[in-house]
């Protein structure tokens, strides 16, 4: 992916609905001249930058809409551009992402990686906290695909995080629903912590996505991996 050294931004308002309800993209020159190698919607009508941006307000999954003013071609994307997407190159295209590119619009939640050492899953939460969230609830098919696919494409090698679920009441999301099984994971709940054991307290869920494995596995409470996901919720 071609990168510049500096970044500009340019900031478009695209109105959603009429009950003033609005969204602001940025335009990214840290990234040019490519596309996504997958996922995109060519738009097969010609449009103005303000129209493309409009389109990419409207639909609910639209992260980021590529721009090229040869041509008035707009393409929408449903995810952000990040270091390791998958991209061809494409002369003359501009890149426009959402201000708050780890917005799930969908869901209704925007999400932030965090990472300290020597952490505990009460640390993590407390910190969660304390931006406004709560680790994430990985409960729906929509937020697991979305984090998924947003893991992949910033750290690109296998990289466990801690989420949002626990066994002290039983197997429970951070926001109280219980654990449901999806055909989206493999599991290996099993209370068992090879590096800390007998576990001095509960077990916590750790996800490690690659791009051949989805895994959804516990360890100690206290054992935890540098790195938790923090999700807060937004308005649509």
């Amino acid at each position: 992916m071609k990168r510049n050294i500096s970044m500009w931004l340019l900031t478009l308002i695209a109105c959603k609905f009429a009950h003033s309800k609005s969204y602001a993209f940025s335009k990214n020159l840290l990234y040019s001249d490519a596309v996504p190698s997958s996922g995109l919607n060519v738009q097969k009508r010609v449009l103005t930058q303000l129209e493309c941006a409009r389109l990419c307000g409207q639909e609910v999954t639209c992260q980021t809409f590529f721009y090229k003013p040869l041509g008035g071609v707009c393409s929408l994307y449903n995810h952000p551009l990040l270091e390791y997407t998958p991209v061809i190159f494409e002369e003359g295209v501009e890149i426009y992402t959402m201000k708050d590119f780890t917005m799930y619009r969908e869901g209704g939640i925007c999400i932030s990686i965090f990472s300290a050492e020597n952490m505990t899953s009460l640390y993590a939460s407390t910190a969660c906290n304390h931006r406004g969230g709560e680790l994430i609830s990985l409960d729906t098919d929509g937020k697991i695909q979305f984090l998924k696919t947003y893991l992949l494409q910033y750290f690109k090698w296998t990289t466990p995080v801690l989420i949002g679920l626990d066994n002290s009441d039983g197997w429970k999301w951070s926001n109280n629903v219980s654990l449901t099984y999806s055909s989206l994971l493999q599991y290996q709940l099993n209370s068992y912590d090879a590096q800390m054991h007998p576990c001095p307290d509960n077990y916590c869920g750790v996800l490690r996505i690659s791009p051949t494995e989805s895994l959804l596995f516990d360890q100690c409470c206290s054992n935890i991996r540098p790195l938790s996901v923090c999700s807060m919720s937004t308005t649509l």
